[in-house]
């Protein structure tokens, strides 16, 4: 699943050691589901699970150099990967 920061893309890839590695970061992701369903996700969240998926991706970048390209596009740039990896999380339907 494509997401585009400024002039990059990223290949995000939900994989199992990507979403273990959200966990191990910030809980629980039927947690993670259940604060975005309730509009309750941080900020903080959504770079772990973009730049984990990322990674898992093939791209090598580090967290701090992603998230500020998070910010520099925007984090409105993010919903809807979000929104479908959380989906893909849920459904399985990848």
């Amino acid at each position: 699943m494509p997401l585009t920061l400024g002039d990059t893309c990223y290949c995000l890839r939900p994989s199992f050691t990507a979403l273990a590695a959200v966990e191990a970061q910030i809980g629980s992701l039927i947690s993670l589901v259940e604060r975005a369903g309730s509009g309750g996700i941080k900020l903080t969240e959504i770079i772990v699970l973009l730049h984990a998926c990322a990674k898992a991706g093939g791209h090598d970048i580090g967290q701090d150099a992603f998230a500020a390209q998070v910010l520099a596009a925007g984090a409105a740039s993010t919903v809807q990967a979000v929104r479908r990896l959380l989906e893909i999380m849920m459904t399985g339907d990848g």
